[in-house]
């Protein structure tokens, strides 16, 4: 009907027709949008033709390609060829950065385990001490408790054994 309504210069129902494919919103729709666009010779209707069926994100059909022609199918079907292109990078962008992060935290978890086997040792070196300690303490501690019960720790000896020094003049304290 529009190119008759074209043809005939009946812009009042050619403008008519325009607003209805533009308030459109099925496929049908953009491709009649398209062809409307071309018979009035209006490019910037053209190309909100091509958007919206772009931004469908379905092919055109055979049907609807020979009705748009192949200018129009090409266009639709390049530009979403690019579209399905740019997805894929922002992909594969948004894949390398979760990689990046991923390695990063293998990094920080590795660094923190040899921190953590670090301390360990090191608490082990601290325990280790205090066992020798604990061992030289519990040796003196049987050393001494010998010399008590042994002769020399008892009888005449003994005053010898428990002399002590008067920690202000020197004198020897039984």
């Amino acid at each position: 009907m529009l190119p008759i309504v074209h043809k005939y210069a009946m812009e009042e129902l050619e403008t008519k027709i325009i607003q209805e494919l533009k308030n459109t919103s099925s496929h049908d729709g953009f491709v009649d949008l398209v062809v409307a666009a071309q018979l009035v010779g209006s490019e910037e209707l053209y190309q909100d033709g091509l958007q919206r069926l772009v931004s469908a994100k379905s092919a055109p059909t055979l049907a609807q390609s020979t009705r748009m022609g192949v200018q129009a199918t090409h266009a639709v079907m390049m530009a979403a060829m690019e579209a399905a292109v740019t997805s894929a990078k922002q992909k594969v962008a948004s894949a390398r950065q979760e990689a990046a992060l991923a390695k990063q935290e293998a990094t920080s978890a590795k660094k923190e385990a040899a921190d953590a086997i670090k301390q360990a040792d090191m608490s082990k070196k601290e325990a280790d001490s205090a066992r020798n300690k604990a061992l030289l303490l519990e040796q003196e501690l049987a050393k001494s408790q010998e010399v008590k019960s042994s002769p020399w720790g008892t009888g005449a000896f003994q005053p010898i054994l428990t002399k002590r020094k008067c920690l202000q003049c020197g004198h020897i304290i039984n």
